[in-house]
């Protein structure tokens, strides 16, 4: 058997009344704060008494047939859900199952019984399960000094608009700004009397621990058979020096460039002129090719082009027309080349 709560009982009109305003303050899903201002109540039952009996959208007008007739036919499609039956139906859930078993006793002819024959009627001593659903109990001429006491605290909590967070921090502002204006004041009068003293705080006489500085409970390990005291290592101070970027680097990269980039202007009129001059110019590259390693990307301006053949190594062919711009990149220049029809060429060599 469940246990029932009867905190509280029957509901009184003064307590829907404070339940209402405290709902239109602080809402629907505060019912523990909104519990805390009826002291005879849970926040359990307070939620149940809402959206039972309270809540505008509840629907207390007489049934019509229309009404009946749906929620026998609901009734019959999905037995015992009365949660799912009532917002089909547009009333609550104890309202469609007290309905529902109104119409089976007024189908087995069970209208002319008596008040004591009711099964439904509670006896002397016996306590409402539902109260929440019941109407309230009127209030008494003279309310008792526990109703009063309720009532009045819940006027004074609830007309307050502002909290009690707020009203602490505004107490203690007033609070700060009274304690500076005493101490300005009592300075005016110090320097007045020729008297400059410091108003500040009062040094910590009590010594405390700075975590910041110390190891709180530190405790040393207690010494063994064997002298360590040489095996720590010695700690030397960090010798941090000035370095730029050229000092480590030792070349800068417009240097480098300076050096590598070389612009070689040739012109020939035959194989028999130039041919020294190019041989000349590839050995160069080629020893230093050797050497340094790098690589380089020989550009080619040419107005009149028609063949140029570079070592065995690599071998392109160039049909050039006036002002043809030809680049050929990693080319391993040979001992040996070969140029024809050659009258105006214009080597770049630059290194990647």
């Amino acid at each position: 058997m469940p246990r029932i709560n009867i905190k509280g009982g029957v509901w009184r009109n003064t307590e829907d009344e404070i339940l209402k305003a405290a709902v239109m303050k602080y809402g629907k899903n505060q019912w523990a704060r909104i519990a805390s201002l009826l002291h005879r109540k849970a926040a359990k039952q307070c939620k149940a008494r809402w959206y039972e009996w309270l809540d505008p959208s509840v629907k207390k007008t007489e049934w019509s047939r229309e009404e009946d007739e749906k929620l026998l036919h609901l009734a019959k499609l999905m037995p015992t859900q009365w949660r799912t039956i009532a917002p089909i139906v547009g009333r609550t859930a104890n309202q469609c199952l007290e309905r529902y078993e109104y119409l089976l006793d007024k189908a087995q002819n069970r209208e002319g019984l008596s008040a004591e024959e009711d099964p439904k009627r509670l006896r002397p001593g016996e306590i409402d399960p539902n109260p929440e659903t019941k109407p309230a109990r009127p209030d008494p001429v003279d309310m008792d000094e526990d109703e009063l006491e309720m009532l009045s605290e819940a006027r004074a909590r609830l007309a307050n608009t502002q909290g009690k967070k707020a009203k602490r921090k505004a107490r203690e502002r007033q609070l700060e700004i009274a304690r500076r204006m005493a101490m300005m004041q009592k300075r005016r009068e110090l320097r007045a009397a020729g008297l400059g003293t410091f108003l500040g705080l009062a040094p910590k006489t009590k010594p405390c621990m700075d975590y910041n500085s110390e190891i709180p409970f530190e405790k040393q390990p207690p010494k063994g058979f064997y002298d360590t005291s040489g095996e720590k290592p010695e700690i030397k101070p960090m010798d941090f020096q000035r370095l730029r970027l050229s000092d480590i680097e030792k070349e800068s990269f417009m240097e480098r460039e300076k050096v590598s980039h070389h612009i070689f202007f040739v012109f020939g009129l035959c194989i028999s002129k130039t041919y020294s001059i190019f041989n000349t110019l590839f050995s160069y590259l080629y020893t230093k090719m050797l050497f340094s390693g790098n690589l380089y990307q020989i550009h080619v301006h040419n107005t009149s082009v028609s063949c140029l053949c570079v070592g065995s190594f690599t071998k392109f062919i160039a049909q050039g027309q006036s002002n043809c711009f030809l680049s050929v990149l990693s080319i391993i220049p040979a001992p040996w080349f070969e140029i024809r029809s050659l009258t105006c060429l214009t080597l770049t060599v630059k290194s990647l």
